[in-house]
């Protein structure tokens, strides 16, 4: 699976999501940027802010973006001036945040910066469009901010990493998310008339909002695999009862598993076989013997 990265993200929007604060995004961020550039220059993009070097939230050490010669960095004026590189801005979007304006820039010598990505949705949808469409860079990785799968839907044609850090006290709420994500990920699209009798639903799909549907002899059509805001149990039930198809598809590539204080052995053997030709340990991970 290592071999792979490179290809599974070269021209590909590819979203980095989270499981949990901390999990190891920035840091696979990180590993992904310089593997990817055998291929092409990366765009590093954040949404919130990544690269700081203290979490403001737990107040202790995170890992910095190093953006590399040639990287594209999506972040905002004050940061630029903040970093130990040297930066040519590309184009300057009409986007503020509490720390400067929104800009594109490209790495001229390389050093550490804060990734600031913009506050809403749809500002990170126009500047992807913007940097695929006008500047024609399509190699773009998206730090995700924690467990917010929603953002995935921000680009049309994104694929997403999902990133956990598997501890003794959330060992089996980690690989249940694990099968949930891969459900989810095995749905079809949606091709309208050809799907038969279905109910189209806008929105999220909760456990309250899904008793009150009648799905009896018909299918169930959401926008995407973000909308589904059930368990595994509780989307293993819906399956059973009716069809669910996405009108938009995004493609899992990997998980990224960090272990603290579990073997690989044991972890590996609790994973289903599909789920485990998946999974990617962590290459800059120390395996616990």
């Amino acid at each position: 699976m290592l071999n792979k990265i490179p290809k599974i993200l070269d021209g590909k929007v590819t979203f980095i999501i989270g499981s949990d604060k901390n999990a190891g995004k920035t840091t696979f961020l990180n590993y992904a940027s310089r593997r990817v550039k055998t291929l092409s220059s990366p765009v590093l993009v954040s949404v919130g802010i990544d690269g700081e070097k203290q979490d403001s939230l737990l107040s202790i050490p995170k890992p910095q973006v190093l953006a590399d010669e040639d990287d594209y960095i999506i972040t905002t004026d004050k940061m630029l001036c903040a970093s130990s590189g040297r930066f040519q801005i590309m184009e300057v979007f009409p986007f503020r945040t509490v720390l400067g304006r929104v800009l594109l820039a490209k790495t001229i010598r390389k050093g550490y910066v804060e990734l600031v990505g913009p506050e809403h949705n749809e500002q990170l949808s126009d500047i992807l469009n913007y940097v695929k469409n006008e500047k024609g860079l399509n190699t773009i990785l998206v730090d995700g901010a924690v467990n917010r799968l929603t953002q995935v839907s921000t680009s049309s044609d994104a694929s997403f990493i999902y990133v956990l850090k598997v501890t003794n006290d959330n060992l089996n709420s980690s690989i249940e998310k694990m099968r949930s994500i891969y459900l989810l990920n095995s749905i079809k699209k949606f091709d309208g008339k050809k799907s038969g009798k279905h109910v189209e639903l806008n929105g999220a799909l909760t456990k309250n909002k899904l008793e009150g549907i009648e799905v009896a002899d018909k299918s169930l059509v959401l926008e995407d695999f973000t909308r589904v805001f059930l368990d595994y149990n509780g989307i293993k039930k819906l399956l059973n009862k009716t069809t669910l198809y996405f009108k938009t598809i995004f493609k899992l590539q990997c998980f990224v598993v960090n272990l603290v204080d579990i073997d690989i052995s044991h972890f590996d053997n609790k994973l289903d076989d599909d789920i485990r030709k998946l999974v990617m340990y962590n290459p800059y991970m120390e395996p616990v013997s």
